[in-house]
């Protein structure tokens, strides 16, 4: 923040972000604005807290909900707020991840950007350990009930194929056509930035009616 203020220029950025770094740092939701930040992804992952503590995220959906709302409240669109999740963390019910779908289709759901990804894992093997960095998930499936066939992997509550079905199923959604259309997924926004665009055009671009946006992404 410092340095960015003190530059003869205004520093615009886009970035990934934690969620529970401006939960435990409230001063940050300003300084963050003021610093230069556009566009911000977080990767919440799951709103199911015994999932997320697998996959290093503790912030309880409740506590991650208040802090979105505030952000929203805080900068409104000069910052677009984007999200991940993944469908079919161990332990989380197919239940949870509609209520999920549920909480962001609600019409003031404060994120603006939304993507939805099947969990991908792939069975140990040390070659690819040269390559890759591998999960725990996959060093040791037994741990988390994890079980690999030839359609993937399966636990007690998700199977790979199920999950491509729930990520296929939402991606045809009018919340996820509408949310993503209108803002545009953190990456498009990035790299239009990176062409010259301002923040302005993107939000003026980026939206259901824009033949621009027609020509370009189809």
């Amino acid at each position: 923040h410092k340095l960015s203020t003190s530059l003869p220029f205004n520093l615009e950025w886009t970035a990934f972000c934690r969620i529970d770094m401006l939960y435990h740092n409230p001063e940050m939701i300003k300084l963050i604005f003021e610093s230069g930040a556009r566009s911000l992804h977080f990767g919440l992952e799951t709103f199911c807290m015994e999932a997320g503590k697998l996959v290093g995220k503790t912030l309880s959906s409740n506590l991650i909900k208040e802090t979105l709302y505030r952000l929203k409240e805080t900068w409104g669109t000069d910052i677009i707020i984007s999200a991940g999740f993944i469908v079919g963390l161990p332990t989380e019910s197919e239940d949870s991840i509609y209520r999920t779908i549920r909480w962001l289709e609600s019409p003031d759901c404060p994120i603006d950007s939304v993507t939805m990804t099947p969990l991908t894992i792939e069975p140990y093997n040390p070659i690819l350990e040269k390559q890759l960095v591998l999960s725990d998930f996959s060093k040791n499936p037994q741990k988390y009930n994890i079980e690999f066939n030839k359609h993937g992997w399966a636990h007690k509550h998700m199977s790979q194929k199920r999950a491509l079905e729930i990520v296929h199923e939402f991606s045809k959604t009018e919340l996820n056509l509408t949310r993503n259309r209108v803002f545009g997924c953190f990456v498009h926004y990035s790299r239009m930035r990176n062409l010259g665009y301002s923040h302005n055009d993107c939000l003026s671009k980026l939206n259901l009616k824009s033949d621009w946006y027609d020509s370009v992404m189809n």
